[in-house]
């Protein structure tokens, strides 16, 4: 991307850190933007997890302002703040007085019409009640999606089907007949359930009604003494997957 730059946009844009690249080594490598890319990555802290978690152990300013990759997002974002922003500031002004100006001329060429507001920056509410349907012959999608039909049409080649290797290993847990897989703990006097595995089927018997719920106090309470410690209900798994403190675990231990 920085060869783009410097390859396509004018030199009197150009930020200073072209003028590093361009001497190089006294200029042996002058302009060779693969060996400047591994320079970066071999010794910025940001090229790796590893060197990062480091550095924030021994926390230095002066190695911040020294990193090859920081000092090289800075040298291009500062040419902007001085060369473009206010710029970009002062013609955004014009666009968006021009905008209420055109919006403003429509509306008096067409005042009975119609016009859908400007949604932008908006918040958006969407109301209405979720249903069934049936698109075709012997066909029946219900209003919610349970994990089984996630792992059903889970696809490796469609971005938007791709399933996450965590929660498949979480569906894969075996409860041995129970109604609720969660981790020990102390707090509650046996399970913690701040993450849990929880066998809709076998819970539908064991939910209090909604309508008793309504009328109850404490009924968060309630539940942890119904379940918490409760061996016949409650399968304990890996307390990785709810780390409450850190557990002294690294970061990649924890699920």
């Amino acid at each position: 991307m920085l060869e783009m730059y410097y390859n396509n946009v004018p030199k009197d844009q150009h930020p200073d850190v072209f003028k590093k690249i361009e001497n190089q080594l006294l200029g042996m490598k002058a302009l060779d933007f693969k060996y400047f890319a591994k320079q970066v990555f071999r010794k910025s802290i940001f090229s790796s997890q590893e060197k990062f978690n480091n550095f924030l152990q021994n926390y230095s300013s002066f190695k911040i302002q020294n990193d090859p990759a920081y000092t090289t997002m800075m040298s291009i974002y500062n040419y902007y703040l001085e060369n473009h922003y206010s710029i970009r500031i002062d013609v955004r002004s014009k666009l968006a007085e021009g905008n209420r100006l055109f919006i403003a001329g429509l509306l008096e060429m067409a005042p009975e019409k119609k016009y859908y507001p400007n949604a932008n920056s908006t918040m958006r509410v969407t109301y209405g009640t979720v249903g069934d349907y049936n698109p075709g012959d012997a066909m029946h999608y219900d209003y919610y999606t349970t994990i089984d039909g996630i792992i059903q049409k889970e696809d490796a080649t469609n971005d938007e089907f791709i399933v996450p290797k965590k929660l498949k290993e979480l569906y894969e847990i075996d409860l041995q007949g129970k109604a609720i897989g969660a981790r020990r703990g102390t707090r509650f006097g046996g399970h913690e359930f701040c993450v849990m595995v929880i066998d809709c089927a076998k819970m539908k018997d064991l939910v209090i009604p909604k309508e008793r719920l309504m009328k109850m106090s404490e009924t968060h309470q309630r539940y942890i003494g119904m379940f918490s410690g409760n061996p016949n209900l409650v399968h304990d798994i890996d307390p990785r997957w709810n780390v409450l403190d850190g557990e002294n675990l690294k970061f990649e231990e924890m699920y």
